[in-house]
Formats: structure tokens, C-alpha cells, sequence
């Protein structure tokens, strides 16, 4: 055990570090949070201190020289909480070995596994763990291939929810699909960034996780859980309980691969249980949510990972017994969209008597107010406090954009052989494309380029953009998006914006004394995003586009 141990905490998640924290607190440790974004953890009192950064999803260089000098003292711990924390942390081990005493994080090859869920359902193959009808698609060849084959509904699923690109960490989501041309326009923006999983709709069922330390891939010890009540639609679960015994067969197999990744900490096999089988959708592998649950029932996880290499390996008995625990806030919510969007109007009325359970002696409320009654009192007023703020934020900018799109949306652009001309639009997949290739094809006299604002590079265009441009002899086809700040700003004569949310967002990129370059294509009129929408919107669209780059350029048709 250390003396006058000290831990930071690396990502502010709600649930996941609150319970970290008290843990740890109560076991001594001066307890410091660290966190990207402003988080009402830093009024717990279970945390000693709170360090905010820059950005690090944003500007991951800024970040990670802020991050790196933080620490001095190699006997100090720094566990990685979610999934950003553990990239961080793989990017930065080189520079944090000899400051801080990383725990909870594999060997890179290891942590791969949790990191790239192909990769964990290859592994699980081999340890006879059935996991969803999988297609595998790393190209747009690869995907045509396979498009005949495919049975509908879909899920697609990126390989990884989270990588480091360039100096930006980006997000990807899983999406379920019911045709050909939804699916095509999801693979292609983005294929050239990530390969996807193409995997069967399992419609009914629940779902269950074995949560486990191991010690380099021997078992230290576990507990299963099923979700009692997730999310509509899948997502997290706002009530569930440990199981006892061994569902479904699972443990000889689940620990077979774990032994076979090699695994060493903490993590969390996840697993949906349709027609009475087991199937694994992923690995998670840093603390989880619903930690609560296991420190409850006995199963001290974070101390353990502590001590982890200290534990002596014993035979493991699974006697946890049975126990609940329920986040009140994320019942409420689970409620409410079952109402409304389920149309289940009954289920007040069940979950009103069910909630009387949580008076047992085996049940905890994971955010009870008295708990930490700053903190949660906090959180509830951010239920009220955060739509206001964003709903003031908005108005404040809609009139600030009025005023400036005012300003500019009158300027006439007066264009010189040899200038440089940016279109820019929101993602640089649709309007944005087509008027750089329209102007570039009919008017070479002056150079165009296009671009935008979302960070997911090398994006293509839908296919809706792809058949509305060919009807005017424009081919976009293979256009890969790019984002703004892969611009040299330098030398740009003029930046054409085609509606209010392109200027403030290029106003927030670009120098003050670039201002005045900025133009609107459509005059007074913004010229809307067709993004998802059908061919016959994308053609007016474009019509507009065409219109105003020949009336800018005075040729006429």
C-alpha cells in the first residue's frame, strides 16, 4: 500500500469518476481530477483538486505539453478514466514514465483490443464466443462488393469510437440502417477515416457485461451484471444488478480471451442476450459507468487495481449475491422518452411500484442527493440551467450573425484574374464541392478551392449531391472533404460563405483583418443545407449556386 498516496484522475466522466473518487478518498488518497472540459466534480467532496486544460479533443498538442508537466513524482498514480483518457495516455506514456505511475492501461498491442472491436471479434472466434454476422469494410471497393449481400435492417459500426488524427481527437457513433442508400452515404463519409463493421440487427433481448480484473491475462476477479432498464433504442442503462452463477456458459470461454489478449487491469465484456444467446459486442477497457454497482456488491475494483501487483492469484468464487443499483436521473429520463416516444403510458405506473424496491437493503440509488449534496445538487440544477444557457447562447448569436451577416451580405465581390477564391460550407460534402468544380470548370481564369468546418477530413460527398451535380455536367463524385485549417490563409482574396453559420464559424477561424474578405454567394439569401435531403432539394440548391456564381463572374448562361 502507498503511504500519502496520491491519484489523478484523467477524464470527467459523471458516474465512472464520482465513484472513482469516493473510493479513494475514503481509502486516504488526496484525490485530483483532471479534465478537458468544466465539470461540476470539482465541487465533490471526495475531490481534493481540479485541474482544467486546454482542449485536448480539439488541440491535442496544446493539451498534451499542459498535461506532461503536471507531474513530479513517479510514486504518484494516474489512472485513465474513459476512452479519450486511455488515447491520451498511449500518446503520452513516453513522456509520463519517469513523472507518474500509470495504472489501468495496457501495452499498446494489448490495449488494442478494447481500442478496435474488429480486433476483439477476431480474437473471440478463436475462443468459440459467438459474436453478430459481421461484414468487415476498410474501402468503398470493399463496401461495393458487399452491397448485394447485405440484409437490412444494419448496424454499422465504426471499428473504433475514438482515434487520435492530426491533432484532433475524433468521434464515431454506431447507426442503425434500414436501406441501401442511408447505409452508402454513412460509409462514404466515413470510410476514408475509419474502417467499419457491418454487422446483423439484433431487434430483441438485453443486455449483460462480465466485469473483471485480470493480472496479464490471468483472472484476479469478476461479476456479471444485466441491464434492467437501458436506454430506448440501446445506449446506457439506468438500473441493472449483479447476476450470480454463470450465464449463458460464459465464464471458461470469456476467460480463455482474456488470457489470450494478455489482458492486465480492469475491463468490461459486453454482451446482448437475443433467442437465449449470448453474443459479444464489445470490450471496454477503463472503468465503466456502472462501477457503483460492483463496489456495492462488494467487488472493490479500484482498490484492487491499486494493489494489482500485489494480489496474490487464488481460485477465484463468484458469491457476490444479488444487488441493484438504479442512477435516478437517467430513470427519469428513461421514463419520460418511454412515454413519449414508446408510446408506453402505462409504464409510470409499473415503475412507480418497482421503485419502492429501492428501499431494500440490497439496492442503491447511484446519485443520491445526500451522498455528495453539493455536487448532486449541482447536477440536478444543470437540468435547467444548461438548455437556458444554450438557449440564451443561441439568441445572442442568431442576432450577433444577423448583425454581421447585414454587413457583409451587401458587399459586392469584384473578381481579378489570378485570385483566390475559398467556398466554404458546413461540411464541405455538398454545396461547398459543387461550386468550386461549377466555377473552376467555367471560369479558369481564377483559382477556386472549397472547404469546412467539421474535422472528419477525406469525407465524400452523398449520393443525392453526387446525382443532382451530374445533371449539371459537375462530377463530385470522388471529392474529398477537407476542413479549414488545412488552408494556408495567407493569400485568400475572397471567402464565400453560403449562409449565417458559415460566417460566424469562419469569422471564429480566421484573423480579424480577414473580415472584410468574407462574401455571401447568395446576396441577402442564405443558401440552405441540403444535406439529407432528396435529389430534387439538392437540384434547387444547386441551382442557386450556379445562379449566384454567374452573376457574381457577369456571364451570363
Amino acid at each position: 500500500m502507498y503511504s500519502n498516496p496520491k491519484i489523478y484522475l484523467l477524464g470527467a466522466n459523471n458516474r465512472a469518476t464520482h465513484t472513482l473518487a469516493e473510493v479513494y478518498k475514503k481509502n486516504k488518497f488526496t484525490v485530483c481530477v483532471i479534465s478537458w472540459h468544466q465539470n461540476n466534480i470539482r465541487f465533490s467532496k471526495f475531490v481534493d483538486e481540479f485541474i482544467l486544460l486546454p482542449d485536448a479533443e480539439k488541440d491535442f498538442a496544446a493539451f498534451k505539453n499542459e498535461f506532461i508537466n503536471i507531474f513530479k513524482n513517479e510514486d504518484e498514480l494516474l489512472l485513465p478514466v474513459n476512452d479519450i483518457a486511455v488515447l491520451i495516455c498511449l500518446q503520452c506514456k513516453n513522456g509520463l514514465d519517469s513523472r507518474v505511475k500509470i495504472i489501468g492501461l495496457n501495452d499498446p498491442v494489448v490495449q488494442e483490443f478494447a481500442i478496435n472491436k474488429y480486433a476483439l471479434l477476431t480474437l473471440a472466434k478463436e475462443c468459440s464466443i459467438d459474436y453478430p454476422e459481421t461484414i468487415y469494410i476498410d474501402s468503398l471497393n470493399e463496401f461495393e462488393k458487399h452491397k448485394k449481400s447485405i440484409l437490412f435492417p444494419v448496424i454499422a459500426k465504426p471499428v473504433s469510437s475514438r482515434i487520435l488524427k492530426g491533432n484532433a481527437v475524433l468521434s464515431f457513433h454506431v447507426k442503425k440502417f434500414n436501406s441501401i442508400d442511408q447505409l452508402s452515404d454513412f460509409v462514404r463519409e466515413n470510410i476514408n477515416t475509419i474502417p467499419l463493421m457491418l454487422q446483423e440487427y439484433l431487434k430483441d433481448g438485453y443486455g449483460i457485461g462480465l466485469n473483471f480484473i485480470a493480472r496479464n491475462g490471468e483472472l484476479i476477479d469478476y461479476y456479471f451484471h444485466k441491464r434492467i432498464h437501458e436506454a430506448w433504442g440501446g445506449g446506457e442503462s439506468s438500473y441493472r444488478k449483479t447476476i450470480t452463477g454463470d450465464p449463458f456458459g460464459l465464464l471458461d470461454r470469456t476467460q480463455a480471451l482474456i488470457k489470450l489478449m494478455g489482458w492486465n487491469g480492469v475491463g468490461m465484456l459486453e454482451f446482448r442476450i437475443t433467442n437465449g444467446k449470448a453474443y459479444l459486442m464489445e470490450l471496454n477497457g477503463r472503468f465503466w459507468g456502472s462501477i457503483k454497482l460492483g463496489v456495492y456488491a462488494g467487488k472493490n475494483f479500484p482498490m484492487q487495481l491499486v494493489n494489482l501487483e500485489n494480489i496474490d492469484k487464488k481460485n477465484i468464487v463468484h458469491k457476490p449475491g444479488e444487488f441493484y443499483a438504479r442512477n435516478f436521473k437517467m430513470e427519469v429520463s428513461w421514463l419520460l422518452k418511454g412515454i413519449i416516444s414508446q408510446k408506453k403510458y402505462s409504464l409510470p405506473f409499473t415503475w412507480i411500484w418497482n421503485f419502492r424496491k429501492a428501499l431494500r437493503s440490497n439496492e442503491i440509488i447511484e446519485d443520491n442527493l445526500f451522498n455528495d449534496f453539493r455536487y448532486r445538487f449541482l447536477d440536478i440544477i444543470d437540468i435547467i440551467r444548461i438548455p437556458f444557457q444554450k438557449r440564451t447562447s443561441r439568441l445572442a448569436l442568431k442576432k450577433q450573425s444577423d448583425i454581421l451577416w447585414n454587413k457583409i451580405s451587401g458587399r459586392s465581390y469584384t473578381p481579378k484574374q489570378g485570385d483566390i477564391i475559398v467556398f466554404i460550407c458546413k461540411g464541405n460534402i455538398c454545396r461547398s464541392p459543387f461550386a468550386e468544380v461549377y466555377a473552376q470548370k467555367n471560369y479558369p481564369q481564377f483559382i477556386f478551392h472549397s472547404s469546412g468546418f467539421i474535422g472528419k477530413a477525406e469525407r465524400l460527398p452523398p449520393l443525392n449531391a453526387v446525382a443532382a451535380a451530374s445533371k449539371f455536367d459537375i462530377d463530385i463524385y470522388c471529392h474529398k472533404s477537407s476542413n479549414i485549417d488545412s488552408i494556408d490563409k495567407k493569400n485568400i482574396s475572397a471567402w464565400v460563405v453560403m449562409d449565417k453559420e458559415n460566417l460566424m464559424n469562419l469569422i471564429n477561424e480566421t484573423d480579424e483583418s480577414d473580415i472584410d474578405k468574407i462574401y455571401s454567394l447568395g446576396g441577402h439569401d442564405e443558401i440552405r443545407d441540403p444535406f439529407s435531403q432528396n435529389v430534387e432539394y439538392f437540384d434547387s440548391i444547386f441551382f442557386q449556386i450556379v445562379s449566384h456564381i454567374n452573376r457574381i463572374f457577369q456571364i451570363k448562361n
